[in-house]
């Protein structure tokens, strides 16, 4: 049989797909953003209460910069006016990749249906 110390084959690295071109192609800065949602995250408000919180982070897929923001609760509104001013600091970003959470298929609906809240 003999020692496996001197039979040990070497690390051979396997192939992997293609990325995508956004992820790899120098863009401007958040040009590809990745949106996700951290929480909830408690913490005592005014008269002591127990208060939860949500975080957001948009990761930029090329830099791998994150911008944070803090959310008060997960509803639509709240999320797009949070959307809202990230466009304004980081510029619009042409591609969002998301995890298809009840958020983002709640914000989908709202702007494919009667209220279009996504014309900015």
């Amino acid at each position: 049989m003999g020692c496996c110390r001197f039979q040990v084959k070497p690390y051979s690295s396997t192939n992997h797909g293609p990325l995508p071109k956004d992820k790899t192609t120098p863009n401007e800065s958040c040009a590809a953003v990745t949106v996700d949602f951290v929480g909830p995250i408690k913490y005592r408000g005014k008269n002591k209460q127990v208060v939860k919180a949500y975080l957001v982070t948009y990761a930029c897929s090329l830099t791998r910069g994150v911008h944070l923001e803090l959310l008060s609760s997960l509803e639509t509104k709240v999320f797009l006016r949070r959307f809202k001013k990230f466009i304004i600091q980081r510029g619009r970003p042409s591609v969002l990749y998301s995890d298809n959470g009840l958020i983002f298929k709640a914000v989908h609906s709202d702007a494919n249906g009667k209220n279009n809240s996504l014309n900015y």
